[in-house]
């Protein structure tokens, strides 16, 4: 009778640590994914800006300047950062954002935005290893 107690407590300190492992790692992977979904949104929302900016546009966006899609995706991370207690971007400056224009900034050229982000694990194992997450978007100028 005495045993089966120790047993039974071992028994429960490898159930509770895989389950906590199994909790931990799931919960990983749901930042991961918030995180590139974030990515993409700001691929998405840099291309959106530079189709609706094209050289016809009021306010167009120079194919040679594209300091403007890279300042607008950096303030979504910024944004993102006060508006939730989360941000899956923790400094906006650690976002690589490229701007692409074929052939020119004119209707009917496209624009794509590759926005990099390195995504840095909060695991105190794997909190050194970087995952880059990438997603680039591209459409066609209206304005």
């Amino acid at each position: 009778m005495r045993f089966k107690r120790g047993q039974s407590m071992t028994e429960f300190a490898l159930c509770l640590s895989a389950f906590l492992v199994l909790l931990f790692s799931v919960i990983e992977m749901g930042q991961t994914l918030y995180a590139y979904s974030w990515v993409a949104y700001a691929a998405n929302c840099g291309t959106r800006y530079g189709i609706v900016h094209g050289a016809s546009s009021s306010t167009p966006v120079q194919a040679t300047a594209t300091t403007n899609i890279q300042s607008l995706v950096v303030g979504l991370a910024a944004e993102v950062g006060t508006v939730r207690s989360y941000c899956p971007v923790a400094l906006p400056n650690d976002l690589c954002v490229t701007t692409t224009w074929s052939p020119n900034n004119k209707p009917g050229s496209t624009v794509t935005v590759q926005v990099v982000y390195n995504f840095q694990y909060s695991i105190p194992l794997l909190s050194s290893a970087t995952l880059a997450l990438t997603s680039s978007s591209t459409m066609v100028i209206s304005q």
